[in-house]
């Protein structure tokens, strides 16, 4: 074995050591010293090798492929949200968020890619090297968060596995995938992409912990299996016609439109009308943008306006009937159009999502269709 290879070798045993220790004591990752062992770990690493940056026609390619891949993703997520209903996240996008979630996950993704693009790339095809590193980063992740469970419960330890290990697992078979197939810079861009958004969208699809996991296991892998086995020739020639380039903006446009209209990120929000309630304006299979209203926009909401707010765990859209204003606080009536009766339920202010501001008519059957059928 060449002096390059056990250099290599002696720092994966120190990091397996430090991992497995860190387990059975929870000196690292009960007391937030992860980072610290994954920087010390990269100076290590660093001090003897160096890392490639090359950033070639090949792998802005696969980029592209990778993002289409996500985008692709989360708009069907969202979609789906609109069948499963929608939670909201723990999270609100202010100072203490970035300072103390955001930026500690970015370096976290950082350090981690760096060592593993390090590893993949100075082993020079080395099975056992590439394998170990795989292993190193699965233990890792598994092991940070196994503090976090109580497993005297069997649920808990049935999303243990499906939420962390086997997430675990996937993931990090891709990222060995595309770090061997392109450069630290898209491996980043990936985990970026796919675990700092939960710190910034208020909402996200409310699916439950072993449908998550399940998504969570099969988009890294359809990702991996689409880069293995390209559809489309990711090496071909960088010359694309005008048309295509065209095409390709405007479909990207409108896929990231539907991802924000359904993620609650922005003032507006989709919603699929499910009802004939409010014929003869807004029919079953419409699509309605609802303009998310806060405390202070509350008041300024009339008597005749559709509003949409949550009732029993469903998203319904019924016309303001009356406003009854109690202890300085706004409680609304609300009647559908096609409805011969008043609703029975008084909407609260923390119920409101918003109000109606147009409507797009029909294409909201299909999604109808399918969740009927799927029934």
């Amino acid at each position: 074995m060449k002096k390059s290879l056990k250099q290599l070798l002696t720092i994966q045993i120190f990091m397996l050591l430090v991992i497995i220790t860190g387990f059975f004591y929870g000196s690292i990752f009960e007391n937030n010293l992860e980072v610290l062992f994954l920087l010390v770990s990269f100076i290590a690493l660093y001090s003897v090798f160096k890392i490639d940056l090359k950033n070639d026609y090949k792998y802005k390619q696969i980029l592209k492929i990778v993002i289409t891949c996500l985008l692709f993703y989360f708009v069907f997520i969202y979609v789906a949200g609109l069948f499963t209903g929608f939670a909201k996240t723990i999270y609100t996008f202010n100072f203490n968020n970035f300072i103390y979630n955001i930026i500690p996950t970015i370096i976290y993704i950082i350090l981690m890619e760096c060592i593993r693009t390090i590893y993949i790339n100075k082993s020079n095809n080395n099975k056992i090297i590439i394998i170990l590193s795989c292993i190193i980063f699965i233990l890792y992740d598994s092991f940070s968060k196994y503090y976090l469970y109580d497993f005297k419960a069997s649920d808990e330890l049935y999303e243990y596995i499906g939420l962390i290990v086997l997430t675990s697992i996937a993931r990090n078979i891709f990222l060995t995938i595309l770090c061997s197939k392109s450069n630290v810079i898209n491996c980043v861009i990936y985990r970026i992409i796919t675990e700092i958004y939960i710190f910034l969208v208020p909402i996200v699809p409310n699916f439950g912990p072993y449908i998550n996991s399940v998504l969570e296991i099969a988009l890294p892998l359809i990702i991996g299996l689409i880069l293995i086995r390209p559809p489309i020739r990711i090496l071909a020639s960088p010359k694309k016609s005008k048309y295509s380039r065209t095409l390709s903006v405007v479909i990207t446009a409108i896929l990231l439109l539907i991802v924000l209209l359904n993620s609650g990120f922005i003032k507006y929000q989709m919603f699929v009308i499910g009802s004939n309630s409010m014929n003869t304006y807004i029919y079953r299979g419409d699509v309605i943008i609802a303009r998310r209203t806060n405390n202070k926009e509350i008041k300024n909401i009339k008597k005749g306006e559709i509003l949409v707010f949550r009732y029993n765990n469903k998203i319904i859209s019924h016309r303001v009937y009356k406003i009854i204003k109690r202890d300085n606080k706004l409680y609304f009536k609300t009647k559908g159009d096609n409805n011969d009766q008043v609703d029975d339920n008084i909407v609260k202010e923390k119920d409101i999502i918003g109000t109606v501001s147009f409507r797009i008519k029909y294409i909201g059957l299909p999604s109808i269709w399918l969740r009927e059928a799927l029934q």
